[in-house]
């Protein structure tokens, strides 16, 4: 018993020393309205290093065909989806025409990205349309501006090479020209 309290112990000194020596690097700025956002003591700056750290992950994003051409990848969608019986989710989302922008209706249930693109950033085996600038990690990328930007036909998000190799293999088998984008997507809260 005195063996894993003195591992506790040795813990909690190693945490401790690790996160003081981490505050000392931080820097505190003022936000509009005075307060300081530099984090109040050592403990929370070791908490918002691990939560950025952990916001990402590696996914393997099955793409079958892209298109600046909204319309043409929809219906290639749909004949893939009867033919796969794979299942479409747009997210709620839908094609703007005057913005030409896969968007969020305005009215939608958050606010905060109503109107605006919000990318796929989990799951596998659905068909939607993405924009494939924000899984390549473009630097132009932006949630609001659909002109000109390349579409994808996406299949899934898989956390495994493996089954994103097996998805693509199946739908090459079916004369499609899928191919697989290796993207490092933000995965924490964006709000």
């Amino acid at each position: 018993m005195k063996s894993i309290y003195i591992m506790l112990l040795l813990c909690f000194l190693a945490f401790c020393s690790i996160a003081q020596s981490t505050n000392k690097n931080v820097v505190g700025n003022k936000n509009k309205i005075g307060v300081s956002n530099a984090p109040s003591n050592a403990v929370d700056s070791a908490i918002v290093q691990t939560d950025s750290a952990m916001a990402y992950q590696m996914y393997y994003v099955v793409v079958v065909d892209t298109s600046k051409n909204y319309f043409l990848l929809k219906n290639k969608m749909i004949a893939l989806s009867k033919t796969m019986h794979i299942k479409i989710d747009m997210l709620d989302r839908t094609f703007n025409k005057k913005r030409n922008l896969i968007s969020l209706p305005k009215n939608a249930q958050g606010g905060i990205y109503a109107g605006q693109y919000f990318p796929r950033r989990h799951g596998n085996d659905f068909l939607s349309l993405e924009y494939i600038d924000y899984y390549t990690g473009a630097s132009t990328f932006s949630l609001d501006i659909g002109k000109n930007r390349t579409i994808g036909l996406v299949v899934g998000l898989y956390s495994q090479k493996v089954d994103a190799d097996s998805m693509v293999s199946i739908l090459q088998h079916k004369k499609e020209k899928a191919f697989i984008i290796e993207a490092n997507i933000y995965v924490g809260c964006m709000h």
